[in-house]
């Protein structure tokens, strides 16, 4: 795999708009993180199969739309198509403001083809919340507290739909990672995981609520890591 990088970056899965005709293979993109804030940098990757070097490119963010392009050699009709090998380009983006934004690749394979996805960077929020299997939620929200007495609320950032990772002081710096598990096939309990990687004091409140047909309360879990410990949290008993 050929690759380069460019900087400013962003990494998408991708809408397939037109079909190369010359390419064997699909062109690729992805947008990291999956859910991203308004305070999150953001990476792109775009790639594409081809016989050479496409000089894939960033040409830039035009209102809402973050553009990249390439230019494919097509072959002499008639002649074997030689191996192709996937050239990829990977963008860091600064964090962009709250809205919905598209990324668009495109490219010549002797015709126009472009793909492009949609994704949505959202107001910065102080905990996470999973959409359990079984229609509860999970919310999850963590306080920090230092030295000096000065409190805050952590920046959450979802990765998966059953985890996440927290930040306190800033985006690019993850304090606390977080996975809630379905593990009723094991021992008929959820799982909460917190891996801590501060020593700052810091309580993560855990909430699982059913959906409103249901009509019961939110039952709650408390983590507490002391001012000046590193402590980390497997509770596979947890609800």
């Amino acid at each position: 795999m050929k690759s380069r990088i460019a900087t400013p970056v962003l990494a998408l899965s991708f809408l397939l708009c037109a079909s190369a005709a010359g390419a064997r293979y699909a062109p690729s993109l992805a947008v990291e993180p999956r859910d991203p804030s308004s305070l999150t940098p953001l990476r792109i990757e775009v790639g594409v199969y081809s016989t050479d070097d496409p000089q894939i490119r960033f040409d830039g963010i035009v209102g809402n739309r973050l553009v990249f392009s390439a230019d494919l050699i097509p072959l002499p009709p008639g002649l074997p198509l030689p191996p192709e090998s996937l050239y990829t380009l990977t963008t860091e983006v600064p964090p962009l403001a709250a809205g919905t934004y598209r990324v668009i690749f495109s490219y010549r394979d002797g015709d126009d083809f472009f793909i492009q996805r949609s994704f949505r960077v959202h107001a910065p929020t102080p905990g996470l919340v999973f959409e359990q299997a079984d229609g509860w939620t999970t919310s999850v929200g963590i306080d920090w507290k230092l030295r000096s007495g000065q409190t805050g609320s952590a920046n959450g950032v979802a990765l998966t739909d059953e985890s996440g990772y927290f930040w306190f002081f800033a985006p690019d710096n993850a304090e606390v990672t977080l996975k809630v598990l379905d593990g009723r096939a094991f021992n008929g309990h959820w799982w909460v995981f917190l891996a801590s990687m501060t020593d700052v004091e810091f309580t993560a409140t855990v909430n699982r609520c059913p959906p409103p047909p249901i009509g019961a309360p939110c039952v709650s879990k408390t983590y507490r890591s002391p001012q000046g410990i590193n402590r980390n949290f497997l509770d596979t008993l947890a609800f």
